[in-house]
């Protein structure tokens, strides 16, 4: 019996690895495909003439929106990566459905939020409209 409790642990250790680096090349992966072909990254100015243009309410409502799509495509992402199959499924009675890092979704976000280069540059207009400098 205790021997069984070992194996399910490091069967789910595994899994938790197995989640996580599935969830960060998508989320990598689809943060670049976001920036070249969808918000066109590179046209994304940060001087401080455009800054300065641009009204504010314009740069908060462009990054809000950025960042609620992100997290529709994060429930999206959550949905599929469930499909994907874990090969140790079932060894020991383990459950891979009832791993918490596979059913929320928060690894693929956290990638694709810090790799999206669209928010830096908006987050960085953001500051300089505000004067936010260290």
């Amino acid at each position: 019996m205790a021997t069984n409790i070992y194996t399910i642990f490091f069967i789910k250790i595994l899994s938790i690895f197995y989640v996580t680096f599935l969830a960060a090349l998508f989320g990598l992966f689809i943060s670049q495909i976001f920036d070249k072909f969808i918000f066109h990254s590179d046209t994304i100015k940060t001087d401080n003439q455009t800054v300065e243009k641009t009204p504010l309410h314009l740069m908060l409502f462009k990054t809000f929106f950025i960042l609620g799509l992100y997290g529709v495509f994060g429930y999206f992402f959550r949905n599929i990566i469930t499909k994907i199959p874990f090969p140790l499924d079932g060894v020991a009675g383990f459950k891979y459905l009832r791993v918490k890092e596979l059913t929320s979704g928060s690894v693929f976000l956290i990638v694709l939020f810090t790799f999206s280069e669209t928010i830096i540059k908006l987050y960085l207009q953001i500051k300089k409209k505000f004067k936010i400098y260290y």
